[in-house]
């Protein structure tokens, strides 16, 4: 099994939604949002918004089960998004010409509903143990 602290797991994951920034050609990849809206520039900064705050609670976050509830709904979101629209993405990053705003585009949508998914369990995983060990929510 892997074990790695909660402290690393919040970092890890805020760091994945620093990802954003370069994938989005710092918020002006058009590519990424004529795709899906839901991934404008006001959205791409909330992302990053999200990281800066697992980055921040990464030292309490185990001690905070209704925090790690809310980031694990907050990933749910998103990964449930991701399943409704995966085909849509795949069936479309296939047509057309490759252009670097394209291919980022794609390595994006095939990819960013795989990681909220492993850091959704995370952050389950880590209020559950929380929560088992008397934390207070």
């Amino acid at each position: 099994m892997l074990a790695i602290s909660t402290r690393t797991l919040f970092l890890n994951a805020g760091l994945a939604n620093f990802a954003i920034v370069p994938v989005s050609l710092f918020f002006t990849n058009e590519a990424i949002t004529r795709e899906d809206p839901f991934f404008d520039a006001k959205g791409c900064a909330l992302i990053v918004l999200w990281g800066v705050v697992y980055i921040a609670t990464s030292g309490v976050a185990e001690t905070s089960p209704l925090l790690c509830l809310a980031f694990t709904l907050e990933k749910a979101i998103y990964v449930i998004h991701y399943l409704r629209t995966a085909s849509v993405h795949r069936r479309r990053a296939l047509a057309g010409k490759a252009t670097l705003r394209r291919t980022l585009a794609a390595l994006f949508f095939a990819t960013y509903g795989v990681a909220d998914a492993l850091f959704g369990v995370g952050f389950a995983v880590t209020g559950w143990r929380a929560l088992m060990r008397g934390a207070s929510v």
